[in-house]
């Protein structure tokens, strides 16, 4: 289990997890039958791009304090790394995004507790707002695939 030493370690984790979900959302884009759920994951890439944009500008940054405690168990709880498999159905893949977006969710939250600096608070505190949203966008395509369903 790797182990967060200071606020690069854990900016490398956080920008490691974000090229996972781009490429995930990448990955996920010709297996939808859909140009609207196509559409959404091409955006959602985009938009891992532009987290992997700020976290790397965070480590050209000098900061006064450093990462109080961040537990590797508690974070690694919250993370999914697992991938989509062939047989894995539209639904069950939708489940597994929204399942990502909740962990990385969860994991930009545990940072705002873990930090001292204001500026750096705010910014995890964005990411984990964003990743919330991208939970709720998948849980709409989750749920029109439920109802369509039914």
């Amino acid at each position: 289990m790797q182990e967060f030493h200071s606020l690069d370690d854990v900016l490398n984790f956080a920008i490691s997890m974000e090229q996972v979900s781009h490429q995930f959302y990448t990955d996920l884009q010709p297996r939808m039958n859909k140009p609207d759920v196509r559409e959404l994951l091409a955006r959602l890439a985009a938009e891992e791009l532009r987290h992997i944009d700020k976290l790397e500008s965070l480590k050209s940054q000098a900061w006064a304090g450093d990462v109080e405690t961040v537990c590797p168990a508690e974070v690694f709880g919250y993370v999914v790394t697992s991938s989509p498999s062939p047989e894995m159905s539209y639904k069950e893949t939708i489940k597994l995004a929204m399942d990502k977006e909740h962990g990385s969710q969860m994991f930009y939250s545990l940072l705002v507790l873990s930090v001292e600096e204001k500026e750096l608070k705010d910014i995890f505190q964005i990411l984990s707002q964003q990743e919330a949203q991208h939970w709720m966008e998948c849980k709409k395509v989750y749920d029109s695939i439920t109802l369509a369903e039914n």
